[in-house]
C-alpha cells in the first residue's frame, strides 16, 4: 500500500512535469496514506508513511494538515530517520505561516541532531520576530 501512494504520488508529478496533466492529484495519495495509517496503525515503517503524507499535503495546499501530520510523527517517532527533516518542513510551515516562535523552535529542534551545521534557519526566524542573536551574545534590533 506504501508503494501504491507513493506511486500514485509521483506519477501525477511525473506527468505534471512531462505536459501530460496539468495539476498533480495529491488527495488520491492522502487518501492513500490515511488508509494504510488506519488499517495498519502498528505497522513499524509508518514514520515513513507520516512523512510522506505530511509532504503529498504540503504540496496539495493542506498545510494545517501536513502541520498536525509532522508533529504526530515526531512526537510518536523522535528518533525516526525523518525527524530532522520533519522539523525543517514545520519550520518553513510555520515560518511561511508567521508563526516565527513556533518555527524558531521548529528548527532548533532540527538542528539539534545536527551538530557543527549552521543554524541560519533559526536565525532568520529570531530576527525576523525582532530580535538578532548570535553565538557571541545577543541584541534586541
Amino acid at each position: 500500500m506504501r508503494r501504491l501512494a507513493t506511486w500514485k504520488w509521483t506519477r501525477p508529478t511525473t506527468a505534471c512535469l512531462s505536459g501530460t496533466a496539468a495539476t498533480p492529484d495529491y488527495k488520491l495519495a492522502i487518501a492513500r496514506y490515511e488508509e494504510f495509517l488506519k488499517e495498519h496503525p502498528n505497522d513499524p515503517g509508518n514514520d515513513r508513511v507520516l512523512y510522506q503524507l505530511a509532504r503529498a499535503q504540503e504540496q496539495g495546499g493542506e498545510l494545517e494538515a501536513a502541520i498536525k501530520t509532522l508533529d504526530r510523527l515526531v512526537a510518536e517517532y523522535p528518533k525516526t530517520q525523518h525527524f530532522d527533516e520533519a522539523q525543517f518542513r514545520r519550520g518553513e510551515i510555520l515560518f511561511a505561516t508567521r508563526d516565527y516562535a513556533k518555527a524558531e523552535q521548529a528548527f532548533q529542534r532540527g538542528d539539534e541532531g545536527r551538530l557543527g551545521q549552521p543554524r541560519s534557519r533559526s536565525a532568520r526566524c529570531t530576527c525576523t520576530a525582532g530580535r538578532c542573536s548570535s553565538r557571541a551574545g545577543s541584541r534586541t534590533r
